[in-house]
């Protein structure tokens, strides 16, 4: 599976392009170059459309005009800028020209790859008869993922089992899949790990978290304070694979001061026992002696 190839947005983005200026070849006005600048973009940021036109014609062409259609409501672009039609007066045979486009993308895209229509109407030198060619460009939208990890409970009690549990909330556009978990400890001295340190997460949505639990066990020689190191490896939504890692902050205390600090109640259980055994043996030695008086008494 490691070995097998991951086709991204950006890949995609690169064939569709070439199937554009292989199927323009055989026209007047050749597409001869697309370029997005930035290569994908994100909802609600703005990109250069650049594109370089190329005279295959036996002649000279004249009252250029190169358009993006964007009227489908498919399209979640708009312009931004200078518009989306570029006028040119002349195109020399075997010669090229570079046309800029800016659009934006709306806020709320859905990531994917979008196909845009690319007018062209022009006429050949001498002739009054304007002729059209249209074509297709590819453009991705995509959006990093961005994802937050948090210690819910940020502390070990030492000689004691205890659970941690590691969440990670996605706070970014791009769905997180195929997502792994790993931890380890700085300084392992008194402290090991009774779990696996490796989990499986899988699929985290837009906003969304999910979480890992992970068990250890501190003896009274570990520090007082450690590092919890996460890595976390996953794919966002054009499979391309991210490697994330950050250190946290784990405290360990001791029985005593995690009392003081109030995170855990003093275990109370010996003392009542030892209340309800002086009760029982006041009992008994009251009912002892009422009993002698009430003999004492009888005797008289």
């Amino acid at each position: 599976m490691k070995n097998k190839k991951i086709i991204t947005l950006s890949t995609i983005f690169i064939v569709l392009t070439l199937s554009i200026m292989l199927s323009t070849s055989a026209s007047a006005l050749v597409l001869d170059s697309v370029q997005t600048i930035p290569l994908e973009i994100a909802p609600g940021e703005s990109a250069v459309i650049e594109l370089v036109v190329e005279n295959d014609l036996n002649k000279d062409v004249e009252d250029l005009s190169i358009s993006l259609d964007l009227s489908s409501e498919l399209l979640p672009f708009a312009p931004f800028g200078k518009g989306i039609s570029k006028f040119l007066d002349e195109l020399d045979e075997d010669d090229s020209e570079k046309f800029n486009f800016e659009i934006i993308a709306s806020p709320d895209a859905e990531l994917g790859i979008y196909k845009i229509p690319v007018k062209m109407k022009y006429k050949e030198k001498n002739e009054e008869e304007f002729k059209e060619e249209e074509s297709l460009i590819g453009i991705a939208i995509n959006s990093e993922a961005e994802l937050g990890i948090n210690l819910k409970k940020p502390y070990l009690i030492k000689g004691k089992k205890e659970k941690i549990l590691v969440e990670v909330i996605n706070k970014g556009l791009s769905k997180v899949k195929f997502l792994e978990m790993s931890v380890s400890i700085d300084n392992l001295k008194g402290i090991k790990f009774l779990s696996q340190t490796n989990k499986y997460i899988g699929d985290i949505d837009s906003d969304d978290f999910d979480d890992a639990e992970f068990e250890l066990i501190a003896n009274e020689n570990a520090p007082s304070q450690t590092n919890l190191v996460v890595l976390l490896k996953y794919r966002d939504s054009s499979n391309k694979e991210f490697i994330k890692t950050e250190t946290l902050n784990l405290r360990l205390y001791s029985n005593e001061e995690a009392i003081k600090l109030e995170l855990i109640s003093q275990d109370n259980t010996v003392l009542y026992v030892c209340i309800v055994a002086i009760l029982i043996v006041a009992f008994i030695i009251y009912k002892v002696i009422k009993r002698r008086k009430l003999k004492r008494a009888i005797k008289r």
